[in-house]
Protein backbone atom coordinates (compact mmCIF):
# COMPACT_ATOMS: atom_id res chain seq x y z
CA UNK A 1 0.00 0.00 0.00
CA UNK A 2 2.66 2.34 1.01
CA UNK A 3 4.69 1.25 -2.06
CA UNK A 4 1.46 2.37 -4.54
CA UNK A 5 1.18 5.59 -2.61
CA UNK A 6 5.05 6.78 -3.45
CA UNK A 7 4.31 5.55 -6.84
CA UNK A 8 1.57 7.93 -7.09
CA UNK A 9 3.18 10.83 -5.58
CA UNK A 10 6.08 10.16 -7.57
CA UNK A 11 4.13 9.97 -10.85
CA UNK A 12 2.01 13.26 -9.33
CA UNK A 13 4.72 15.14 -8.96
CA UNK A 14 6.61 14.17 -12.45
CA UNK A 15 3.03 15.71 -14.45
CA UNK A 16 3.18 18.78 -12.37
CA UNK A 17 7.01 19.13 -13.52
CA UNK A 18 6.21 18.40 -16.76
CA UNK A 19 3.33 20.66 -16.84
CA UNK A 20 5.35 23.67 -15.21
CA UNK A 21 7.83 23.31 -18.20
CA UNK A 22 4.98 23.23 -21.07
CA UNK A 23 3.91 26.55 -19.19
CA UNK A 24 7.09 27.88 -19.58
CA UNK A 25 7.69 27.24 -23.43
CA UNK A 26 4.11 28.77 -24.03
CA UNK A 27 5.03 31.92 -22.21
CA UNK A 28 8.53 32.17 -24.34
CA UNK A 29 6.91 31.72 -27.39
CA UNK A 30 4.32 34.22 -26.84
CA UNK A 31 7.09 36.66 -25.85
CA UNK A 32 9.36 35.86 -28.55
CA UNK A 33 5.87 36.59 -30.72
CA UNK A 34 5.12 39.76 -29.21
CA UNK A 35 8.77 40.49 -29.20
CA UNK A 36 8.36 39.79 -33.56
CA UNK A 37 5.30 41.92 -33.67
CA UNK A 38 6.97 44.98 -32.01
CA UNK A 39 9.86 44.89 -34.30
CA UNK A 40 7.57 44.89 -36.91
CA UNK A 41 5.25 47.33 -36.09
CA UNK A 42 8.78 49.59 -35.44
CA UNK A 43 10.03 49.15 -38.50
CA UNK A 44 7.03 49.74 -40.20
CA UNK A 45 7.06 53.01 -38.72
CA UNK A 46 10.32 53.61 -39.64
CA UNK A 47 9.58 53.14 -43.44
CA UNK A 48 5.86 55.12 -43.18
CA UNK A 49 8.74 58.19 -41.71
CA UNK A 50 11.33 57.63 -44.59
CA UNK A 51 8.34 57.81 -47.11
CA UNK A 52 6.78 60.71 -45.51
CA UNK A 53 10.09 62.94 -45.46
CA UNK A 54 11.29 61.87 -49.18
CA UNK A 55 7.72 63.28 -50.06
CA UNK A 56 7.85 66.29 -48.45
CA UNK A 57 11.57 66.62 -50.07
CA UNK A 58 10.04 65.93 -53.19
CA UNK A 59 7.35 68.48 -52.74
CA UNK A 60 10.01 70.83 -51.61
CA UNK A 61 12.20 70.72 -54.52
CA UNK A 62 9.21 71.18 -57.04
CA UNK A 63 8.20 74.05 -54.84
CA UNK A 64 12.19 75.31 -55.47
CA UNK A 65 11.65 74.88 -59.03
CA UNK A 66 8.29 76.46 -59.39
CA UNK A 67 9.21 79.36 -57.87
CA UNK A 68 12.45 79.44 -60.00
CA UNK A 69 10.45 79.30 -62.90
CA UNK A 70 8.27 82.01 -62.16
CA UNK A 71 10.95 84.06 -61.27
CA UNK A 72 12.49 83.33 -64.49
CA UNK A 73 9.28 84.18 -66.63
CA UNK A 74 8.80 87.27 -64.56
CA UNK A 75 12.11 88.74 -65.28
CA UNK A 76 11.62 87.61 -69.38
CA UNK A 77 8.38 89.63 -69.28
CA UNK A 78 10.18 92.60 -67.48
CA UNK A 79 12.98 92.89 -70.24
CA UNK A 80 10.76 92.38 -73.21
CA UNK A 81 9.36 95.35 -74.57
CA UNK A 82 5.24 94.89 -74.32
CA UNK A 83 4.85 96.62 -77.61
CA UNK A 84 6.43 93.86 -79.51
CA UNK A 85 3.18 93.00 -81.35
CA UNK A 86 3.36 91.14 -84.86
CA UNK A 87 1.88 92.94 -87.98
CA UNK A 88 2.22 92.57 -91.90
CA UNK A 89 4.59 95.91 -91.77
CA UNK A 90 1.57 97.20 -94.32
CA UNK A 91 1.99 100.86 -93.15
CA UNK A 92 5.91 100.83 -94.79
CA UNK A 93 4.04 102.47 -97.94
CA UNK A 94 3.13 105.50 -95.85
CA UNK A 95 6.87 106.74 -94.97
CA UNK A 96 7.78 109.88 -96.62
CA UNK A 97 11.83 107.89 -97.09
CA UNK A 98 12.84 105.77 -100.08
CA UNK A 99 16.15 105.68 -99.76
CA UNK A 100 18.78 103.41 -97.55
CA UNK A 101 19.58 107.05 -95.44
CA UNK A 102 16.78 109.93 -95.16
CA UNK A 103 16.58 112.71 -93.11
CA UNK A 104 12.80 114.37 -92.13
CA UNK A 105 11.79 117.87 -90.77
CA UNK A 106 8.25 117.28 -89.33
CA UNK A 107 6.72 120.62 -88.64
CA UNK A 108 3.46 118.52 -87.55
CA UNK A 109 0.36 119.65 -88.55
CA UNK A 110 0.15 123.32 -85.75
CA UNK A 111 -0.60 121.36 -82.71
CA UNK A 112 1.05 123.19 -79.88
CA UNK A 113 0.08 120.74 -77.37
CA UNK A 114 2.91 119.57 -74.81
CA UNK A 115 5.47 116.89 -76.19
CA UNK A 116 4.85 113.47 -75.06
CA UNK A 117 7.08 111.39 -73.12
CA UNK A 118 10.12 109.23 -74.57
CA UNK A 119 7.75 105.91 -73.21
CA UNK A 120 5.05 106.73 -74.56
CA UNK A 121 5.98 107.88 -78.08
CA UNK A 122 8.28 104.72 -78.14
CA UNK A 123 5.39 102.66 -77.54
CA UNK A 124 3.14 104.49 -80.02
CA UNK A 125 5.49 103.97 -83.21
CA UNK A 126 6.37 99.92 -82.55
CA UNK A 127 2.70 99.34 -81.99
CA UNK A 128 1.37 96.81 -84.87
CA UNK A 129 5.27 96.48 -86.25
CA UNK A 130 6.52 93.37 -87.41
CA UNK A 131 9.57 93.25 -84.42
CA UNK A 132 12.37 90.93 -83.11
CA UNK A 133 12.00 89.68 -79.47
CA UNK A 134 13.02 93.97 -78.38
CA UNK A 135 14.14 95.40 -74.90
CA UNK A 136 14.37 99.02 -73.67
CA UNK A 137 17.34 100.79 -72.79
CA UNK A 138 17.16 104.51 -70.99
CA UNK A 139 20.18 106.53 -71.91
CA UNK A 140 22.48 107.84 -69.92
CA UNK A 141 26.08 109.52 -70.51
CA UNK A 142 27.97 106.16 -70.25
CA UNK A 143 25.82 104.66 -73.25
CA UNK A 144 24.36 107.71 -75.33
CA UNK A 145 26.72 107.34 -77.78
CA UNK A 146 26.67 104.02 -78.54
CA UNK A 147 23.20 104.16 -79.10
CA UNK A 148 22.55 107.58 -80.29
CA UNK A 149 25.90 108.17 -82.10
CA UNK A 150 26.36 111.85 -80.31
CA UNK A 151 27.98 112.71 -77.25
CA UNK A 152 25.41 113.66 -74.39
CA UNK A 153 24.36 116.95 -73.42
CA UNK A 154 23.58 118.66 -70.54
CA UNK A 155 19.58 118.80 -70.59
CA UNK A 156 19.33 115.89 -73.16
CA UNK A 157 17.89 112.67 -72.65
CA UNK A 158 17.11 109.09 -74.95
CA UNK A 159 15.29 105.99 -74.94
CA UNK A 160 16.29 102.97 -76.68
CA UNK A 161 14.70 99.84 -78.24
CA UNK A 162 16.91 97.42 -79.55
CA UNK A 163 16.39 93.19 -80.66
CA UNK A 164 18.02 91.39 -77.79
CA UNK A 165 19.40 89.09 -80.11
CA UNK A 166 22.83 90.33 -81.02
CA UNK A 167 22.92 88.80 -84.86
CA UNK A 168 19.61 90.68 -85.18
CA UNK A 169 20.27 94.86 -86.50
CA UNK A 170 17.29 96.78 -85.32
CA UNK A 171 17.80 99.62 -83.42
CA UNK A 172 15.15 102.52 -82.55
CA UNK A 173 16.39 105.30 -80.49
CA UNK A 174 14.68 108.45 -79.33
CA UNK A 175 16.39 111.69 -78.26
CA UNK A 176 14.92 114.66 -76.12
CA UNK A 177 16.93 117.88 -76.71
CA UNK A 178 15.90 120.78 -73.90
CA UNK A 179 14.26 123.63 -74.54
CA UNK A 180 16.96 125.77 -76.66
CA UNK A 181 18.47 123.35 -78.34
CA UNK A 182 18.40 122.54 -82.15
CA UNK A 183 16.58 119.48 -82.91
CA UNK A 184 17.30 119.84 -86.14
CA UNK A 185 21.15 120.26 -85.32
CA UNK A 186 21.20 117.56 -83.11
CA UNK A 187 19.49 115.34 -86.14
CA UNK A 188 21.98 115.87 -88.19
CA UNK A 189 24.68 115.14 -86.17
CA UNK A 190 23.15 111.94 -85.63
CA UNK A 191 22.46 111.11 -89.19
CA UNK A 192 26.32 111.72 -89.74
CA UNK A 193 27.44 109.27 -87.31
CA UNK A 194 25.05 106.69 -87.26
CA UNK A 195 26.80 103.44 -87.90
CA UNK A 196 24.05 100.49 -89.65
CA UNK A 197 27.15 98.49 -88.85
CA UNK A 198 27.22 98.80 -85.01
CA UNK A 199 26.55 95.13 -84.57
CA UNK A 200 29.92 94.15 -86.66
CA UNK A 201 28.31 90.73 -87.88
CA UNK A 202 25.36 92.32 -89.33
CA UNK A 203 24.37 95.78 -91.26
CA UNK A 204 20.90 97.30 -91.07
CA UNK A 205 19.25 97.30 -94.35
CA UNK A 206 17.75 101.06 -93.50
CA UNK A 207 18.57 104.29 -91.27
CA UNK A 208 15.93 106.98 -91.16
CA UNK A 209 16.31 109.98 -88.88
CA UNK A 210 13.65 112.18 -88.02
CA UNK A 211 12.74 114.71 -85.63
CA UNK A 212 9.66 117.14 -84.43
CA UNK A 213 9.93 119.81 -81.78
CA UNK A 214 12.43 118.82 -79.60
CA UNK A 215 12.17 114.90 -80.40
CA UNK A 216 14.97 113.27 -82.21
CA UNK A 217 14.25 109.60 -83.89
CA UNK A 218 17.05 107.35 -85.54
CA UNK A 219 15.45 103.46 -87.18
CA UNK A 220 18.63 101.03 -87.80
CA UNK A 221 16.90 98.04 -89.13
CA UNK A 222 15.30 96.21 -92.34
CA UNK A 223 13.37 98.49 -94.85
CA UNK A 224 9.79 97.39 -94.09
CA UNK A 225 10.19 97.60 -90.49
CA UNK A 226 11.89 100.77 -90.75
CA UNK A 227 9.44 102.53 -92.86
CA UNK A 228 6.83 101.15 -90.97
CA UNK A 229 8.14 102.55 -87.54
CA UNK A 230 8.78 106.19 -89.37
CA UNK A 231 5.32 106.21 -90.40
CA UNK A 232 3.57 105.52 -87.32
CA UNK A 233 5.87 108.34 -86.09
CA UNK A 234 4.58 110.98 -88.95
CA UNK A 235 1.12 109.78 -87.93
CA UNK A 236 1.86 111.18 -84.32
CA UNK A 237 2.32 114.73 -85.27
Amino acid sequence: MKNNLKRFLAIFMIGAVIMAFSACGQDTEKDAAKDAETKTASEKKQDTDKKEEKTKEEKKKDKEKTTKKSSEKKEEKKETSPDSKPSSGGNSSNSNSSSGNSSGSNSGNGQTSKEKGLSTIMSSILAGVDLPKVGNTTLSGDNFPAFAFIEKQDGYTGLASEALVGSIAHSVVLVRVPEGASAKSTAASIKANADPRKWICVEAEKTIVKYHKRTVLLIMSDAATANAIAANFDALY
